[in-house]
């Protein structure tokens, strides 16, 4: 009796775990989507297209994000410069690029990073063409950038390789140290 009494209690207490709210953080994503282009470029920090050229997960205070560089083709809005990184996070408004693909973005500033999400008007450029005939003429970048050093692995990697180089130097000093003593 008391087997199933500890089983009973051990299941309820699973029970009250698993419905009890426990997650990181669980959240739905908030979307107002402008009903038109001149509204959401209104709304936004900077309005351009491009392709997604290089894509790497980052963290940013703790949260996990998307980095994609862009390769600016037009701008309409707050872009000036020839490649972007912009953010998206990894959650239920997270925006899904694809390498190779071009973008008309709606992009917000927070904490000067550029980001999107997945509602709004941004989206594949072959699927957006109306916003972008509403938006006009926009303009080439005037400044020539280049922003693929924020996506070299051995930037990634240098944190590593120094410490790597500080342990194996420290190995031989050690080596030194101890054959020395040896001698005497």
């Amino acid at each position: 009796m008391k087997r199933v009494a500890a089983v009973i209690v051990a299941a309820v207490t699973l029970a009250l775990i698993s419905i009890s709210g426990y997650s990181e953080k669980a959240m739905a994503c908030n979307c107002f989507v402008p009903d038109d282009p001149a509204a959401a470029a209104a709304r936004s920090a900077a309005v351009f297209s491009g392709e997604a050229i290089a894509m790497k997960t980052v963290k940013q205070g703790g949260e996990r994000s998307i980095a994609v560089l862009i390769e600016v083709d037009t701008a309409w809005k707050g872009m000036d410069q020839s490649q972007a990184i912009v953010y998206t996070d990894l959650s239920s408004c997270q925006f899904e690029f694809q390498m190779g693909s071009s973008y008309l973005l709606y992009a917000y500033e927070n904490q000067g990073d550029l980001r999107v999400i997945n509602c709004g008007r941004s989206g594949e450029l072959q699927h957006v063409l109306a916003d972008v005939n509403s938006l006009g003429e926009g303009k080439a970048p005037g400044r020539k950038v280049d922003l693929s050093g924020e996506f070299s692995i051995l930037r990634e990697l240098a944190p590593l390789i120094a410490a790597g180089a500080v342990v194996a130097a420290g190995a031989v000093l050690l080596i030194y140290y101890v054959r020395r003593s040896s001698r005497n």
